[in-house]
């Protein structure tokens, strides 16, 4: 599944981002999940790249890191043009 997710991003001319950020309340843990969004042909897909727990404070550097290393992670390079946006 991985893959072909790799060679669908690699032919798409856009991508775009959602992310949100959630406390797990009983042990006060919290979560932030990465979903990519791929219009191909005027069709819409989505697939959350993946759901991590956080361990620093959730100001917009730490998440705007995490998201910039998620993205080099799946080989998400700055010549695409991503798009992002948080909940």
């Amino acid at each position: 599944m991985e893959l072909i997710l790799r060679e669908q991003l690699g032919s798409v001319p856009n991508v775009y981002f959602t992310s949100d950020i959630w406390t797990e309340t009983c042990q006060t843990r919290s979560f932030h999940d990465v979903t990519v969004h791929i219009n191909e042909n005027w069709t819409l897909g989505s697939t959350i790249f993946g759901v991590y727990e956080l361990h620093e404070s959730h100001t917009a550097q730490h998440l705007a890191n995490h998201l910039t290393k998620t993205c080099l992670d799946w080989g998400m390079i700055a010549e695409k043009n991503c798009n992002s946006g948080y909940r």
